[in-house]
């Protein structure tokens, strides 16, 4: 771990050394990382304008150490949005990604959705189990049949204790909470912060106050307190967990 300001790092991922900076499709390259995860053994990227999540099945410990997989892509050389057609196994923009136990979530942003693994994937393309945010895995609109307790707008973050989870919804203006792991494609979320209601989505709604937000990012959460990245508010929220 770094101890000093500027202090250098050991080495790159996404590029063959540390004084490069291309893009590139492949299966050591990157373009536009978003995320990074570990989940104690697999090492997870979201490898956003390549519509894919990267994955390594060990730390790696070099520059430009290819990747073992990639979900959301057939293979580690293809980068297209939803490649083939929208499906379980395709994505667009990916931003976040999570493990929770044998469960994955990655936030599929373009897609408007969260999708979920009920293992951990082990090979390129796998098929999610489920989505939230839409009512099947072959629909990515946007607040899909109207704005409520289980759509999503660009979805940015998701995060989980353990039990919980909670979204940034980020172009509703919201961060939506499950009260327990989801098992279904567009199941309803359970409570809402930064709105007053599901059904509405205004930034800063009602003006700026301790409960509104405007376009939230990530968010993160401890055994007590949740923590919302209030991304165009300029400031991270600090509230008891919901």
């Amino acid at each position: 771990m770094p101890s000093s300001t500027g202090q250098s790092a050991s080495f790159a991922l996404g590029q063959s050394n540390l004084t490069s900076n291309a893009s590139a499709t492949t299966a050591s390259g990157m373009n536009f990382p978003s995320s990074v995860h570990h989940n104690g053994t697999k090492l997870f990227v979201g490898d956003s304008s390549n519509n894919r999540v990267l994955v390594w099945n060990t730390i790696p410990t070099a520059s430009g150490t290819a990747a073992n997989f990639a979900l959301g892509q057939a293979n580690l050389t293809t980068g297209t949005q939803n490649t083939g057609g929208i499906s379980a196994s395709r994505m667009a923009a990916p931003r976040s990604v999570l493990s929770v136990g044998t469960m994955l979530f990655v936030s599929d942003t373009d897609n408007h959705r969260i999708l979920v693994w009920n293992t951990i994937p082990s090979t390129s393309g796998e098929a999610a189990s489920f989505a939230l945010g839409q009512p099947n895995l072959t629909s990515n609109t946007s607040n899909n049949g109207g704005l409520s307790s289980s759509t999503l707008s660009a979805p940015y973050d998701v995060y989980s204790e353990g039990t919980k989870v909670f979204i940034a919804d980020r172009g509703n203006q919201r961060v939506l909470v499950w009260s327990a792991l989801p098992t279904a494609s567009g199941q309803a979320a359970t409570s809402v912060i930064g709105q007053p209601t599901f059904t509405s989505a205004t930034p800063n709604n009602g003006g700026l106050s301790s409960s509104a937000l405007n376009y939230p990012s990530y968010v993160f959460a401890n055994s007590s307190n949740l923590f919302i990245a209030d991304n165009a508010n300029d400031r991270v929220l600090v509230l008891p967990v919901p």
